[in-house]
């Protein structure tokens, strides 16, 4: 389900409020939070910024997963702090078919300014449920993704919390198994676990990892990152040209694993004729056109080779992927039906053309 919920989220973020000076309860101080949202016992893993599961979510995330312990089992969602919402949204998924769900938005802080956010979350406490009353005169939206009917409606308030208050419930949407976590300053991503009080964040950034906790982040940063990109390279997002950003389903990104960021990796979406949408990662080479780190792609003219792996090392036999940068913002890719030992490495009319994120 967060492939539909990713768009609604999207859509949330370009709400405006008009408003450019914010109260002093409303600016969320890095330090101040003193809770983690979910009970240190009642989840197994802390995704970091920069997670990829495509098609859906093909550019790394812009926010954090805390996976629950016991898939189904109704946990509390609590408050970091003592903060301001101000905005709750409801998005509904599916609508009109018996396999219908619904979960919620929380945002904390001001739009625009220190902005920190919950999503899916499944049930909302008897407080907030109050607050929204039933989402009247709420900004809803209706939307398709996937042949699928999407709604969001999201209302703006104004609902103090306390730190450790139960805001909600989370775990018991079928196919929703993370709390997201996510934080923005001025606009911009920044890392949540920055915010919290020392002795919290020290647990929380104990407890990053991939989905079930079995594989540490121990690489600095231990938040993750979410913007990849570099100037001039082939490293970063890339958008199918002609495409909006969103959905990201057609796109691409040439990056870093989120749990060992040493490890490069191909998210590809379903924009690339034969090949299969997930993520891929190759053994590194520092010289020649096979196997070089995005980093060093620029557009020099050369059309560069990747014989890809698995992200568990296993090597894909005949296949590869040839990769050229026309310029500094535009990137032609290629799957090919043999390894990097075929050339020349020419392109065909199943060339995919992507222009570089900003």
């Amino acid at each position: 389900m967060k492939n539909l919920f990713f768009l609604a989220a999207f859509i949330v973020g370009a709400v405006s409020t008009g408003c450019k000076k914010h109260p002093p309860e409303s600016i969320i101080e890095k330090g101040s939070l003193t809770e983690s949202p979910v009970n240190f016992n009642e989840f197994v893993g802390l995704v970091p910024l920069g997670a990829m599961n495509p098609p859906s979510h093909t550019f790394p995330t812009n926010h954090m997963y805390f996976y629950y312990k016991n898939v189904g089992v109704s946990r509390n969602i609590k408050s970091p702090g003592n903060l301001r919402i101000f905005s709750i949204s409801r998005a509904r998924h599916n609508v009109g078919n018996p396999g219908e769900t619904l979960d919620f938005i929380v945002e904390f802080g001001t739009r625009g300014g220190t902005e920190l956010y919950f999503y899916h979350i499944s049930t909302l406490s008897t407080k907030l449920l109050d607050a929204v009353n039933n989402f009247s005169n709420a900004n809803c939206k209706t939307y398709e993704v996937n042949n699928s009917k999407e709604e969001l409606c999201t209302k703006n308030i104004s609902l103090e919390v306390v730190a450790g208050e139960i805001i909600g419930t989370g775990n018991t949407v079928p196919g929703q198994l993370a709390l997201d976590m996510g934080m923005k300053l001025n606009g911009v991503v920044v890392c949540p676990l920055e915010y919290f009080a020392p002795d919290v964040r020290k647990q929380l950034e104990g407890r990053v990892s991939n989905y079930n906790g079995t594989k540490k982040r121990i690489m600095a940063p231990l938040c993750g990152e979410a913007n990849q990109n570099i100037a001039g390279t082939a490293q970063g997002n890339w958008i199918k040209k002609g495409l909006p950003k969103y959905p990201e389903n057609p796109h691409i990104a040439l990056v870093k694993d989120e749990i060992d960021p040493a490890i490069p990796i191909f998210s590809t979406g379903n924009g690339i004729i034969g090949q299969t949408p997930g993520t891929y990662t190759f053994a590194k080479l520092n010289n020649g056109v096979i196997n070089r780190p995005f980093a060093n792609v620029k557009a020099d003219g050369k059309v560069y080779c990747y014989n890809l792996k698995q992200t568990n090392g296993i090597l894909i036999p005949n296949k590869s992927l040839i990769i050229k940068m026309e310029n500094d913002n535009e990137l032609s890719v290629e799957n090919r039906n043999c390894d990097c030992s075929c050339q020349p490495y020419l392109f065909t009319n199943n060339k995919a053309s992507f222009t570089k994120d900003k």
